[in-house]
């Protein structure tokens, strides 16, 4: 829900009047249970291979530093890699320099995207990649 959605929502089921953005402020200040109930939440599901391991949602969404002049746009490798972990994104991100970087630097990646969102690349022609 967006944070509008979630206010209008908690009022109408007589939970509590909350403005458009007192969801999204609470959220922000609440540390780390959100990680802590969503994980609990999807491990029963989690493949074997993926147990112990750091996943990393990658989102589309833009937020600017302060003092910024420009957002850069989204890129699969934008956070320095935790070795081991498991980068998850949606079809924006078949990025084949992205990816090589993440693999390289000693991460998995998840991609849901259709079989034509992505090109194949040899070995050789990896240091072709826009990096």
């Amino acid at each position: 829900m967006s944070p509008r959605t979630a206010s209008a929502w908690a009022e109408m089921v007589g939970l509590a009047k909350l403005s458009d953005v007192a969801p999204m402020e609470r959220l922000q200040k609440s540390g780390d249970w959100p990680a802590a109930l969503i994980g609990r939440t999807l491990s029963p599901g989690v493949p074997r291979a993926a147990l112990g391991r750091p996943v990393r949602l990658v989102d589309g969404s833009v937020a600017r530093k302060a003092g910024a002049k420009k957002r850069g746009g989204g890129r699969l490798d934008r956070a320095p890699v935790v070795k081991g972990e498991i980068r998850v994104a949606d079809r924006a991100y078949p990025q084949p320099g992205g990816i090589a970087q993440i693999l390289d630097d000693g991460g998995d990646v998840i991609i849901r995207a259709g079989w034509r969102n992505a090109r194949a690349r040899r070995e050789r022609e990896k240091d072709r990649y826009n990096r």
